[in-house]
């Protein structure tokens, strides 16, 4: 027993850690400790044999002793065993934490929403592909007749030179892949995953909860963005609404010349939000559109008789085109527009930079499973090389007005052999004309540069044109509802249901309203009526 007792101990103390089994084993092995043969025979022999007869009471009290101390041995190792056990941090079973189940529903549903994601994931990349195969199979028979029909007719005079047929057909060879691709893009965007999601969002457009009436007229600068914002970019009515509405105000104003169309764009740069990044395309392009029409054609027309009638008159220095104040004044709000929108283009490049930011963090949870799908980033090079023809026409702009100031002009009595003098004249000649005071030469230089930079911002009416703007743009159109709030711009099927929405609604408010109306009148009547009894 006492062999037992130090091998166990000393096996407890080496070993730190006792795995359930062997402990199930000691345990068995318990009941028949392995003792040395010799003292378990002789133990075992006089503890179970029975005394003899002839034996003396002294052996028999011996062999119960000794059967008394194999018990005791037993229950100290037991409780070896168990004090053993407590000491090395194995307590009985209890329930987990409030913490650990939370997190373990947490793992358990991040496991689920990332496998979920990723079945998504690959739907939606079959679905993809099953639409690309569809439109893949109409383009061969686009590319039949278009390479068959289209391109032979265009270069099928035998009297065409060579020369104009090859590069015909070197414009072919680039243009036409890169507008096929471009039309596959839309279509992709259309009918694919992307174009559901986007049905889906259009379809929570349509909820007259999520467009609020236009602010009270107590709070002026909000209604004032709102009417501003919406008589131009209206995201749920189309231009015949406006022109039939009193929002065809704000509509002339933002076309009307000599610096009030100025006063109108600015408000609308202030009030627009400049989070979205169609929004500042589009301000872009109506501007420029909108001086191509008011500072460039309009001009351009009334200048020829203008010119024609103070030709026959004699009277140039006082009615030539460009002559006026008014003239000067809008050629003044034309640099300023030109100016002050480059800070469009700052927040634009920053929209493209952090769109482009977002997309990566999007691609790299689509891998880790995080999202089931990201939009895929679509940038327009068209739009980017209309920013740079931007830049360039303002340099130019300003250059040249500057400069035909200082040296185009001629002054009388100034000396134009001295450099010192020229500089001079043309620092006063530019003070002059921010003072209204410049000579009639210089105003008329002044508004040919004016109508010369406004002509040649004629590329961006293509931006203007409907369905053109996705093709080149890469974005979804936005718009504002009567508050001043974006919203997606929705399409004339789903204005038509909106509208719907809104004229069954108005009648039944007004419905509502007329049964209050009766009512209030039956109650004052049957007053007016017992009032009258009782008289």
């Amino acid at each position: 027993c006492a062999a037992a007792e130090s091998a166990l101990s000393l096996i407890l103390r080496t070993r730190p850690a006792q795995p359930q089994r062997v402990r199930v084993e000691a345990m068995k092995s318990l009941r028949t400790p392995s003792l040395p043969s010799g003292l378990r025979t002789s133990s075992m022999s006089r503890s179970s044999l029975p005394p003899s007869p002839g034996a003396s009471s002294e052996e028999s009290s011996a062999q119960r002793c000794s059967a008394r101390r194999s018990d005791n041995c037993r229950s100290s190792i037991q409780e070896t065993i168990q004090e053993k056990d407590a000491g090395e941090g194995q307590p009985a079973i209890k329930p987990p934490s409030s913490s650990f189940v939370s997190k373990a529903r947490q793992n358990v549903g991040e496991a689920y929403t990332t496998q979920k994601n990723k079945a998504q994931y690959r739907t939606d990349a079959v679905k993809d592909g099953v639409e690309e195969k569809k439109f893949d199979a109409i383009e061969k028979v686009i590319d039949a007749v278009a390479q068959k029909e289209i391109r032979k007719s265009l270069t099928a005079d035998p009297w065409m030179p060579k020369v104009v047929v090859s590069k015909f057909d070197e414009l072919w060879a680039t243009l036409y892949p890169q507008i096929m691709k471009e039309v596959k893009e839309v279509y992709m965007s259309t009918v694919g995953s992307e174009g559901k999601a986007h049905k889906k969002l259009i379809k929570s457009e349509l909820d007259l909860e999520n467009w609020p009436p236009p602010p009270p007229p107590y709070r002026v600068l909000r209604w004032i963005c709102s009417k501003v914002l919406y008589s131009i970019n209206p995201a749920d009515k189309t231009i015949f609404y406006t022109l039939q509405s009193h929002h065809i105000i704000f509509v002339f104003l933002a076309l009307f010349p000599y610096g009030v169309s100025t006063v109108y764009w600015f408000i609308f740069m202030l009030c627009m939000d400049k989070t979205d990044e169609y929004q500042l395309v589009s301000y872009i392009a109506v501007t420029r559109t909108i001086w191509f029409l008011t500072y460039g054609v309009g001009p351009l027309l009334t200048g020829f008789f203008s010119f024609s009638i103070c030709s026959i008159q004699s009277s140039c220095e006082s009615s030539a085109p460009g002559v006026s104040d008014l003239d000067l004044i809008a050629s003044m709000a034309l640099l300023f527009n030109v100016v002050s929108c480059y800070y469009i283009h700052l927040k634009y490049r920053r929209q493209v930079r952090t769109r482009y930011a977002q997309y990566l963090k999007d691609k790299a949870d689509l891998e880790k499973g995080r999202v089931g799908k990201v939009e895929k980033f679509r940038s327009s090079p068209y739009f980017r090389a209309l920013l740079w023809y931007d830049l360039a026409l303002a340099i130019t702009f300003i250059v040249a007005t500057v400069a035909a100031l200082v040296y185009a002009v001629p002054q009388a009595g100034a000396d134009s052999g001295s450099f010192a003098a020229i500089f001079v004249e043309g620092g006063r000649r530019i003070a002059d004309l921010f003072t209204l005071q410049l000579a009639w030469r210089g105003r008329i230089v002044i508004r040919l540069a004016t109508v010369s930079v406004a002509l040649l911002y004629a590329p961006f009416i293509v931006l203007t044109l409907p369905g053109i703007d996705y093709l080149l743009l890469k974005l979804r159109t936005t718009g504002y509802d009567q508050a001043g709030r974006l919203h997606l711009q929705l399409s004339l099927k789903d204005m038509k249901a909106k509208w719907i929405k809104e004229t069954t609604e108005r009648k039944s408010l007004k419905k509502k309203a007329a049964q209050r109306v009766g009512n209030v009148k039956s109650r004052i009547a049957d007053k007016v009526s017992r009032r009258s009894t009782m008289v």
